[in-house]
C-alpha cells in the first residue's frame, strides 16, 4: 500500500498538470478569438471603403442589357460583390461569392468570408446565420481568355 503522502503528492501533480491543459486551452481559444477579431476588423475596413464608395445602378440602366458583370463600385449586387472579392484579395483576405434566395424570393449575389457576410444591402458585416437566406451556391467564374 503507497504512502498517503505519496498519493498526496500524485493527486497535486495531477491537479497542477490538468490546470496547465485548462490554461493552455483558455490560451489557445483567446488566440484564436482575437484572431478573428483581427479577421473582423480587417473584413469591416474593406467592406466600408467598398460601401462608401458604392452607387447602385441597374445593368439595364448601366449598360442597357438585363445582366453583365463587371467588378464595380458602380453597378449592381453582383458588380460590388466582383468589386468586394477583388478588394478582399488584395488585402490578402479571401472571400467567396455566393448566390443567395432573399427573404422576399429575390436572387442576390453577396461576399461570405467565413462566418461573415459582406452585402450591399446592408451597411455592416452580417453573421451568416442572422441572414433569412436560403444559400443555393458559391459562384465560381473562370477566364475564358486562357
Amino acid at each position: 500500500m503507497r504512502p498517503l503522502a505519496e498519493i498526496v503528492t500524485q493527486i497535486k501533480k495531477n491537479i497542477m498538470l490538468w490546470s496547465w491543459k485548462w490554461v493552455g486551452c483558455a490560451l489557445a481559444l483567446l488566440s484564436c478569438t482575437q484572431a478573428s477579431a483581427g479577421n473582423f476588423e480587417a473584413l469591416s475596413e474593406v467592406y466600408q471603403s467598398a460601401l462608401a464608395g458604392h452607387v447602385y445602378v441597374s445593368d439595364r440602366e448601366q449598360y442597357g442589357v438585363n445582366e453583365k458583370w463587371v467588378p464595380s463600385l458602380t453597378g449592381d449586387c453582383e458588380d460590388f460583390a466582383l468589386y468586394l472579392q477583388a478588394e478582399l484579395h488584395r488585402h490578402q483576405l479571401q472571400g467567396d461569392l455566393w448566390l443567395v434566395k432573399t427573404e422576399t424570393g429575390q436572387l442576390h449575389v453577396v461576399v461570405r468570408a467565413g462566418q461573415w457576410v459582406m452585402d450591399n444591402r446592408f451597411r455592416s458585416l452580417k453573421w451568416v446565420k442572422a441572414l433569412p437566406y436560403h444559400w443555393l451556391t458559391p459562384v465560381k467564374l473562370y477566364n475564358r481568355a486562357r
